[in-house]
């Protein structure tokens, strides 16, 4: 391999719409210029769209400069003015082309997830991962969590165990009452799962020795206060109070204390703590004044220095508190950790974040050892690394990858190279663990080896007029008028300060300096409570409503976004556009019956499966389909005959062949999808029309196939994308620098690291004890300051999503009110101190025409794409087989009788209801004790007397019995599986699992209740081989291992087949 010319190691801030994908584009064409060779070269993202944009950026510029010399000059300028190496030749070029199509099996530029799962699939054995890896889907709800099951299935777990699971998991919640413990578990563990591979020892969870670092809080409980004297003290302030409110404030106040000396519990709030914190809390400060209502109330000498014994009790108990919690809640994350790693283990399946867990250092299962040798062979196979998004980053991921970026940046050869692009003002997602801090810190960490690239700050996206809007609310954040006095906020400006320091304002790219562009601000007046209007989303439907009205024809030229905080606001976006007769995609999907065509379809599919329902056959005969479809008896056999043989994408396109669609290119579009969707359905077992109907029903498709133009998404959701026109109606009723506060408070060491270690962590107790300790109070501090830089980082998201138009609809804030919202920081830098307007903008710049003038060359408006005529040819062919025949097991190998209508005799279904009444004892049956006969209550008599005559026998009842060993238990077990070309459902009356040491399933007994009047085995042997093979299919058991049983219950006899 040739050495490649020396490249710098970068971190590249990118402002949006700079050109991040082109800049690392830009990096990896300069790497094979130097002589890399492709599949030493490693480009990581964070969206599998992300990488397809970059690998595509690649080849695409690549490709041009190979194919013509205006291409390769225009690569080589390019390359030039990012200070990067380029191609000696056009020969050189079409080289590297070459030798990169090649590669492409072998390329790593993908996600930072698969990259992971690649990482480990060879060292899964050293992870102690026996099984295939594989990844789980998302659960649907937390009952479907399996490690959850196991954990808490009483078969896994003896009582001390589950009494222990339990005392923990009361502990983490403190007695607070939980609908479900599924749900409360699988909630503290999905938000504080890294937290705690951060902090895997039990020193940093409510370690009151660490947060308390001068020992004012200790663990060991204070005596109590003297009860009788704080009894008289309290008395003798009552005595001495003149006014009547304050002799009832004071007895309210005292009654709550009662309630402590008798029970020791109470609970924080304006009647007790929060005045023994104001006057007590501070050392230094006075004590001899309680606050009461606007006042306060002066304490004797012996009723203050009572009421400062009983807070230094309270205050402990309050604490004590929040450290038992979050010592609990250490010892349930790391039972569930646990449990985790077992299940893995036993299964392979794993999510995305376990990948990067399993190979993280520290107490991860992978020995140092072993890792140390996967670290050397991935550190001889990659040279060079590039990482996209680099501020979304976790700490777990960049834990996993910091050994090798050591190896590349302490290389003596300064033959490899690190890269790094990203933008801190974008960093929406520390929901999900991202830390934008890490871009910085990583920088300090290895300079001057790793150097700061010139910022990106020149837009390849936004009209001027827009960057104009970004950098006004932007660059005058320290200086903005803030809500209440207009006063400086020290706070305020702790966050904005740092925000000014490290703006760079943004400028236009050559090709957008003439392109013309608007920008708004509306101001609404605050609406009074019983009024409704006007809001800012009802103001932002009237300027899509205004829009349409000028632009006219233009309008459908151009996307527009309508960004929402929430899926609810979004949501009520949508239908209040619908009540106008505008369509929009919804949260980058809608449904795909917004049209008439395809509930017709639906309709008739019905009629056609049950010919006596009036209301589909009115559906239809008032449709589009009306006039080439026949209702008549013949016609719909017709139908569904060709349904039978061909499945339901036969029918649909038998239906497309007679329509004329021309005019209709929504309803071509969505016909073309529903013959996906019917082909698709058709490969399920049991098609029927209501399930196919329900199928489709169920199908979303994505929002730039709605045949819209509009689209309505979170403001998270529209992170990396670009619209024409942005409307942003909806900015949140919350202050940035509200109250509100975490579950936990997480203090880090004081560390140069990039990911410092924990120091403490605390279960957050009432926001004003938090106030009220210092180190508890700078944490809040900090995290309050971390909150407010989100949402101002959402706000520039949502802003510099706009490319010609940018519309902000704001609210005027409440007289006197001192909260600082968004709204408020959109009207004091834009135009502070203008009054509300329910009609104009208060502030605005560019031209509102601005769509008169077209776009420069290269830049036309964004319009969907028409879908291409439907045509006969185009349609997909019927399906190669017909759908599976789907049965049930216990109906299939019926004899003659049920296939000629027995059970629809009086006789047979009274023998069917006597048959599900005795499956119903039988089914609340779990284990009978020897000799034991269940008390049936108020059973049927006659189902109850089957059952009871049954169970006298001994060798009947003994196979309800528990038997020895690991044994588990499943009733009314459903299954479903493709068996001999047949697709069969049913469910095992009863089945009895054996499972080994490890927890794996060893061998089954499965028993099915049968109501015959004579025992005939041979009869259900086809139906109990369909079991047998199904159990088998279920649990990974040999059929040898698996025994059969019918239990007759009128005649008493156990016949194994």
């Amino acid at each position: 391999m040739t050495a490649p010319r020396p490249i710098r190691n970068d971190a590249l801030a990118a402002s949006a719409g700079t050109g991040k994908t082109f800049a690392l584009s830009s990096r990896y064409l300069a790497l094979l210029a130097a002589g890399a060779e492709p599949d030493a070269i490693v480009a990581l993202t964070f969206t599998r769209k992300a990488a397809g944009e970059i690998l595509s950026r690649i080849l695409t510029r690549l490709a041009a400069a190979a194919a013509s010399p205006r291409g390769f000059d225009e690569l080589a300028r390019q390359l030039n003015e990012a200070g990067l190496p380029d191609f000696a030749d056009r020969p050189a070029a079409q080289r590297a082309l070459r030798g990169l199509v090649r590669a492409l099996p072998c390329l790593r530029i993908g996600t930072l997830d698969s990259f992971f799962l690649q990482m480990l699939r060879p060292f899964r054995f050293e992870a102690g991962i026996a099984a295939e890896l594989s990844i789980s889907p998302p659960l649907d709800s937390p009952e479907d969590n399996l490690v959850l099951q196991h954990l808490l299935d009483r078969a896994a777990l003896d009582d001390d165990e589950r009494r222990e699971l339990m005392e923990i998991f009361k502990q983490a919640t403190f007695g607070e009452e939980k609908k479900s413990v599924y749900g409360s578990i699988a909630r503290l563990v999905e938000n504080q799962s890294e937290l705690a591979r951060r902090a895997p020892g039990a020193d940093a969870w409510g370690n009151p020795a660490r947060i308390w670092k001068d020992g004012d809080v200790r663990l060991d409980i204070p005596a109590p206060p003297d009860w009788p004297a704080v009894r008289a003290a309290l008395d003798a302030q009552a005595g001495s109070l003149a006014k009547k409110a304050d002799l009832k404030a004071w007895d309210t106040f005292t009654a709550t204390l009662g309630a402590v000396e008798l029970d020791g519990d109470y609970d924080f709030g304006p009647a007790l703590n929060q005045r023994l914190y104001a006057a007590f809390a501070d050392p230094d400060g006075n004590r001899d004044a309680i606050p009461f209502g606007r006042g306060a109330i002066t304490l004797l000498p012996e009723t203050r220095d009572a009421l400062a014994a009983v807070f230094a009790y309270l205050r402990f108990l309050l604490l004590n508190r929040q450290i038992i919690r979050t010592r609990g809640l250490y010892r349930l994350l790391a039972a569930y950790a646990r449990e985790h790693r077992r299940h893995i283990a036993r299964t392979g399946q794993l999510a995305f974040n376990d990948v990067a867990e399993l190979l993280a250092p520290g107490d991860g299962p992978i020995a140092p050892a072993r890792r140390a040798g996967m670290e050397a062979r991935l550190d001889a196979r990659f040279r060079h690394w590039l990482l996209d998004e680099f501020q979304d980053t976790s700490h777990v991921q960049w834990a996993v990858i910091e050994n090798l970026m050591d190896e590349v940046l302490q290389n003596p050869d300064a033959d490899r190279t690190l890269f790094y692009v990203g933008d801190t003002k974008q960093a929406i997602y520390e929901w999900r663990s991202g830390d934008p801090r890490l871009f910085h810190r990583i920088l300090g960490k290895y300079r001057p080896v790793l150097e700061e690239a010139p910022p990106l700050v020149r837009s390849w996206r936004s009209s001027p007029e827009v960057l104009d809007a970004v950098n006004r609310v932007f660059g005058r954040l320290p200086g903005m008028p803030l809500p209440g006095t207009g006063d400086p906020d020290p706070d305020w400006r702790e966050i904005a300060d740092p925000w000014n320091d490290a703006w760079t304002p943004h400028e236009a790219a050559d090709r957008n300096r003439s392109l013309s562009g608007h920008a708004a601000l509306y101001v609404l007046p605050r609406p009074p409570r019983d009024a409704e209007e006007p809001t800012p989303l009802s103001r932002a439907v009237e300027l899509i409503r205004q829009l349409r009205r000028d632009m006219r024809q233009d309008f459908d030229r151009y996307s527009v976004a309508l960004l929402a905080r929430s899926n609810a606001e979004g949501r009520a976006l949508l239908d209040r556009l619908a009540e106008c007769g505008i369509r929009a995609g919804w949260a980058g999907n809608a449904p795909l019956l917004d049209n008439a065509l395809l509930p017709a379809i639906l309709a008739l599919a019905r009629l056609i499966e049950h010919p006596g329902d009036s209301l589909a056959r009115r559906h239809v005969a008032m449709s589009p389909l009306a006039a080439t479809v026949r209702l008549d008896p013949p016609a719909l056999a017709d139908h569904a005959r060709l349904i039978r043989e061909q499945g339901y994408a036969g029918f649909v396109a038998r239906l497309a062949a007679g329509l004329d669609l021309d005019a209709a290119p929504l309803e071509r579009a969505r016909l073309r999808t529903l013959m996906d969707v019917a082909a698709e359905f058709d490969r399920q077992p049991d098609p029927t029309a209501l399930r196919f109907c329900a199928h489709v029903q169920a199908q979303e498709i994505p929002a730039d196939e709605t045949g819209s133009n509009i689209q309505i998404l979170t403001m998270h959701k529209a992170k990396g994308l670009e619209f024409d026109i942005v409307i942003l109606p909806s900015l949140g009723r919350d202050g940035i620098l509200s109250r509100g506060k975490a579950p936990l408070l997480v203090c880090e060491q004081n560390s140069r690291d990039p990911v410092p270690p924990v120091d403490w962590i605390l279960a957050a107790p009432e926001t004003d004890v938090i106030e009220s300790e210092p180190p508890l109070a700078a944490q809040y501090a900090a995290d309050r300051r971390t909150k407010a830089l989100g949402e101002l980082r959402l706000l520039y998201v949502a802003m510099t999503r706009a490319r010609r138009a940018l519309y902000l609809v704001t609210t005027a804030p409440a007289e006197k009110s001192a909260t600082l919202r968004l709204d408020n920081v959109l009207q004091n830098t834009l135009a502070p101190g203008a009054a509300p307007d329910p009609e104009q903008p208060v502030w605005e710049t560019g031209n509102a025409d601005w769509w008169r003038q077209p776009a420069p060359a290269g830049k036309s408006a964004a319009s969907p794409a028409s879908p291409a005529p439907l045509k006969a040819a185009s349609l997909p062919a019927a399906p190669a087989a017909p759908p599976l025949d789907a049965r049930i097991a216990s109906q299939d190998h019926a004899g003659g009788d049920a296939k000629a209508g027995w059970i629809f005799r009086p006789e047979g279904a009274a023998a069917r209801d006597l048959g599900t009444r005795v499956h119903e004892l039988f089914e609340q049956i779990e284990w009978l004790a020897p000799g034991e006969l269940p008390d049936f209550g108020d059973a049927d008599p006659a189902a109850a007397r089957l059952a009871a005559g049954f169970l006298q026998n001994p060798r009947c009842h003994s196979f309800l019995e528990k038997p020895d060993g690991n044994v588990e238990l499943l009733r009314e077990q459903a299954f479903e599986a493709v068996l001999d070309g047949r697709w069969l459902s049913g469910k095992i009356d009863r089945l009895h699992l054996e499972r080994g040491p490890d927890g794996r399933p060893t061998a089954a007994h499965l028993f099915d209740f049968k109501t015959d009047q004579t025992a005939d085995a041979e009869r259900h042997r086809p139906q109990m081989d369909d079991y047998r093979q199904a159990v088998a299919r279920l649990f990974g058991l040999p059929p040898d291992r698996i025994a059969a049983t019918l239990l007759f219950i009128r005649t008493g006899d156990a016949l194994s087949v």
